[in-house]
This record gives structure tokens, C-alpha cells and sequence, in this order.
């Protein structure tokens, strides 16, 4: 069914600005901090072998520019996919940064009390 512009309703969605900013506060920074935290209380490990690698090897610090190349990255497949596909990249940024900023900060909370 087309609007009254004869484009389509999805069309007319303004692009996931929202999604974004859900994104860069979970994913981006609330699993940064809570992944840099951790390993350096030392009451985690990083789960990603590659990851855990380059942190063994480089310190915290690499976390960063892992995560931003990570960003620009899924910006580019963003742009990419044509609407109103693209959006499932940030919506699936937030859900995963979400989740894990949740568990990280549980795995924190536990270390702390024991």
C-alpha cells in the first residue's frame, strides 16, 4: 500500500537515528567499559580468542580501536544495504550491545560481592 505520495510507508521512516545512539552507548561504550573494567580488575576474560590475543599482547587500550574499526565497519554495511533492510545493522548493534553490557556488568556485580 503506497502513501499519499505514492511512496512506499516504509519510505517515509526517518533513517534509525535512535538505533544508533542505542548502539554506541551499549555496544560502543557500555561493553567498553565494562570489558576494559573487568580485565583490568581482572575478574574477566575476554571471550573472543582474537580479541583476548591482542589484549594479552597490546593491553586494555586495544579495545578502542578494535571497537571503533568494528563501527565503521558495520557504518559501511549500513550504507550499503539498501532500506528498509540496512536498519537491522544498528537494531542488531543495540540488541548485542545490550546483552552483553547487561551480562558484563553481571559478571562484574558478581566478582565484586565474592
Amino acid at each position: 500500500m503506497d502513501t499519499v505520495t505514492g511512496s512506499p510507508p516504509l519510505d517515509a521512516l526517518e533513517p534509525p537515528t535512535g538505533l544508533w545512539l542505542l548502539a554506541l552507548v551499549f555496544f560502543g561504550i557500555g561493553d567498553l567499559l565494562t570489558t576494559g573494567v573487568g580485565l583490568t580488575l581482572g575478574s574477566s576474560t575476554e571471550a573472543n580468542p582474537v580479541v583476548a590475543l591482542l589484549v594479552e599482547r597490546y593491553g586494555v587500550a586495544v579495545l578502542f580501536p578494535i571497537k571503533a574499526t568494528f563501527f565503521v565497519g558495520t557504518y559501511l554495511v549500513w550504507r550499503a544495504l539498501p532500506h528498509p533492510y540496512s536498519t537491522t545493522v544498528p537494531a542488531a548493534l543495540a540488541l548485542v550491545g545490550v546483552v552483553v553490557t547487561v551480562w558484563n556488568t553481571g559478571i562484574l556485580l558478581v566478582g565484586a560481592v565474592s
